[in-house]
């Protein structure tokens, strides 16, 4: 199928950019979609976004989304982007004759496991409760050249390094100038992390916040936000520093993400704001860092 008759949609959750199509229209299978994913995260002014989310129908659930990043790589969790297919559902796939739920909950399904959300406002505040997340290790120390550093790899559905950026020398003034694409490539290809490689995030706590900036595995640069690495810093300072649930996350976008907990410290949520945008406003707004 040609990519100029699929209608896309695109949108943004915390900054995490994304185009969205409804698959239920297209029936497009997974190994044609990662063929034209760059294409359909292509801009008009020759940027991506910083991934594909195909929305299809699920016999048990109310969707199951696929996530595509503009490479062709598949099969990861992303966190932002299950919020955006959330918002999406709940305006695409819930109304009833013109009608949107103000708030709701249900379950869905995204890279081969369940997921249950809530959501209100029908749809722009979108919460994501996780399976229960085991595979930690805040203690894993990464040779590149003749530096060594001490991070945290956690995976919640995507492979995460978390690297606490004081641990780096940096401070609440070069945090936010730090070369990070000059500083991640290393990182995220290390054997360490095996073939997938892994998402780098720096991250540095100001009292009860997090500020991160991720580095994302398939898009292979900067992004404005990432869900999954958000939970996956709030894992590695909870574990490393004792920081108590919720615990806010101010990623490069400056939209707010809140990471919370439910029954115990390993069976966490993920909320924050989702919208959909016109392709202008993504040119004129969100500038790739």
């Amino acid at each position: 199928m040609n990519n100029e008759h699929i209608e896309r949609h695109f949108m943004s959750g915390a900054g995490n950019l994304f185009t969205v199509i409804d698959n239920r229209i297209y029936n497009l299978p997974l190994q044609e979609l990662q063929k034209m994913s760059k294409q359909l995260c292509s801009l008009s002014n020759g940027e991506t976004v910083d991934g594909l989310i195909a929305m299809k129908n699920h016999p048990d659930f109310v969707f199951e989304a696929e996530y595509i990043n503009p490479d062709g790589s598949a099969e990861s969790m992303c966190g932002n982007g299950s919020r955006c297919a959330v918002l999406f559902a709940v305006q695409h796939f819930l109304h009833i004759e013109e009608s949107i739920p103000l708030y709701g909950s249900f379950d869905f399904m995204m890279a081969n496991r369940m997921f249950h959300t809530e959501f209100s406002e029908s749809g722009k505040l979108v919460r994501v409760h996780f399976p229960v997340i085991t595979d930690i290790n805040t203690h894993l120390q990464i040779e590149v050249g003749q530096s060594s550093y001490h991070c945290s790899y956690v995976f919640n559905g995507s492979d995460h390094c978390i690297i606490d950026a004081s641990l780096i020398g940096l401070d609440n003034t070069s945090f936010f100038s730090f070369d990070l694409a000059q500083f991640a490539p290393a990182l995220r290809y290390h054997s360490a992390f095996g073939e997938r490689g892994a998402n780098i995030t720096i991250a540095l706590q100001q009292d009860a916040t997090i500020y991160i900036r991720t580095y994302e595995r398939g898009v292979e640069a900067e992004t404005g936000a990432c869900g999954t690495g958000a939970m996956a810093s709030a894992i590695s300072f909870h574990t490393l520093y004792d920081m108590k649930y919720p615990i806010t996350i101010i990623p490069t976008s400056k939209e707010m993400l809140t990471i919370g907990s439910y029954e115990s410290d390993h069976d966490l949520y993920l909320e924050g704001p989702a919208r959909f945008l016109d392709e202008q406003d993504i040119i004129t707004n969100f500038k790739r860092i």
